[in-house]
């Protein structure tokens, strides 16, 4: 369970790291990127051609929080709540995205996948709460029936 956050640890600082290497030093024709993102703190660290790297800067040691574009979709986001949690999304709402939240100390909290038609709705979400790699709970906003895992099926959860 541990192992699957610590994978998804490693692969956020692999992206982060990779974008920050790709980008440094880089000039591009053309206009820049926002500075900041709108309403936020969350400043432009790079660029290169689509792709955009924000980072906010970190007042109290921990990691900080950042998000990717390409062009205006971020596709990779980090985030500290209000709440002590952080937030780790891949995607965007253009297709599909995965969300996985923890808490401060990095304790898996849940993850979801929803995934959306071409206009933005959403058609299915999808929701693991104890990080067994197993969803527990399924949404088909077509039909708006609900799902519970048992065992190796869906059942339709009682209203």
């Amino acid at each position: 369970m541990r192992n699957i956050a610590l994978l998804v640890g490693f692969v956020v600082g692999v992206i982060v790291a990779g974008c920050v290497l790709f980008m440094r030093g880089i000039i591009v024709r053309g206009s820049a990127p926002p500075r900041f993102l709108d309403g936020t703190k969350v400043e432009l660290a790079g660029w290169r051609g689509r792709l955009q790297l924000y980072v906010a800067p970190s007042t109290d040691g921990k990691p900080a929080d950042f998000a990717v574009f390409d062009g205006s979709d971020c596709i990779v986001s980090r985030e500290h709540s209000r709440s002590n949690t952080i937030q780790i999304t891949f995607g965007g709402v253009s297709s599909s995205r995965m969300v996985e939240e923890h808490d401060g100390d990095g304790k898996f909290l849940h993850r979801t996948v929803d995934f959306y038609d071409g206009s933005g709705g959403l058609n299915y979400l999808y929701v693991d709460t104890d990080n067994d790699g197993l969803w527990d709970y399924f949404f088909d906003n077509n039909s708006k029936v609900a799902y519970v895992r048992s065992n190796l099926c869906w059942i339709p959860k009682a209203k």
